[in-house]
């Protein structure tokens, strides 16, 4: 027994699959979808386990087996969509014709990958997230290092981002891509103004999901400047692709064939600025709401306020510092 056994479980999860396709032809894509994305996100014993829950596992066992064969079906698609029409023979490298029907158009292949990848990312986080909220009934997972890493931050999830402020359609494949800025933006910004203290407590209560009401309304606070210092810092950087071929500017265009491609052109340099300043500004706003917040509650977080400097006391006669 697999996680997916048949063309049918995957058919359950994206009808555009046609009856005569069959596992083995996708069983490839399969595999890297469980091993790159499932199993690096829930581990690989919690993976083990679903396996043998398809058929007599609980209720909720039964809907975490279903969002996990959603994931892998994106996953798979996405995977498959850049090399199912190509076949490797000894004549060559081919792509299948047929009078009745041809390859499809490079527009609907970017078409095909992107809805595919959106909902494999979309259903793996609901995945993820369904796990968190039933960890009594999957210990494996509430015991494993994946765990500890999806709930590492003070925002977990793209839900809670869009939340606190920032548009990002609830997309949680970019909400991954974010993630790596977002963590650079506690450690830069949010933890010296919360403190190291402050910032462990509220993760290790994020992981036992023991918040009291009063660090939950802390978190709601620093989750608006966190998601705006985020997004200021990963502007720069959203534009471009590097791989081990050099640096590139995204650009979304195929073959020069304008009626056969969705074409998007790169933000110009004043547009990135503008968005930039304006998430720097609002960041800023939402951080000094934070501090008055910690000063006013700063019995409920062992929080000790700095100390104003006052340099214009009148101490030096004459001099007044700017």
């Amino acid at each position: 027994m697999a996680l997916i056994d048949n063309i049918d479980e995957i058919k359950k999860h994206n009808s555009a699959l046609t009856n005569d396709l069959e596992i083995e032809t996708l069983q490839s894509f399969i595999d890297d979808a469980i091993n790159f994305k499932l199993i690096a996100a829930i581990g690989f014993e919690q993976y083990n386990a679903l396996i043998g829950l398809k058929e007599t596992g609980t209720d909720k066992e039964k809907r975490a087996v279903y969002l996990a064969q959603k994931a892998v079906t994106g996953f798979t698609v996405y995977n498959y969509s850049d090399n199912g029409s190509v076949q490797l023979t000894a004549a060559g490298i081919l792509v299948p014709r047929s009078e009745k029907m041809l390859p499809a158009s490079d527009k609907k292949l970017i078409q095909l990958r992107k809805s595919n990848a959106r909902s494999a990312f979309a259903a793996l986080e609901l995945l993820v997230t369904f796990l968190e909220d039933n960890t009594n009934d999957f210990p494996l997972y509430a015991a494993s290092n994946e765990r500890k890493e999806n709930r590492s931050l003070l925002i977990n999830t793209s839900s809670e981002f869009q939340k606190a402020g920032v548009q990002i359609g609830s997309d949680a494949q970019l909400y991954q891509t974010l993630r790596v800025y977002q963590s650079n933006a506690e450690e830069t910004y949010i933890i010296p103004t919360l403190s190291e203290a402050i910032a462990d407590v509220l993760k290790t209560k994020i992981l036992t999901k023991s918040l009291t009401d009063p660090e939950k309304a802390l978190l709601r606070k620093i989750q608006k400047p966190l998601a705006a210092y985020t997004m200021y810092e990963a502007i720069p950087y959203l534009p471009i692709s590097i791989d081990s071929t050099g640096i590139f500017e995204l650009s979304e265009t195929v073959g020069g064939v304008s009626g056969n491609v969705e074409n998007r052109n790169a933000a110009t340099e004043k547009r990135l600025s503008a968005a930039m300043n304006g998430y720097y500004i609002r960041a800023e706003q939402e951080l000094e709401t934070l501090r008055k917040y910690l000063k006013e509650h700063a019995a409920d977080f062992s929080y000790t306020a700095p100390q104003d400097v006052l340099l214009n006391d009148g101490s030096i006669s004459n001099i007044y510092i700017l």
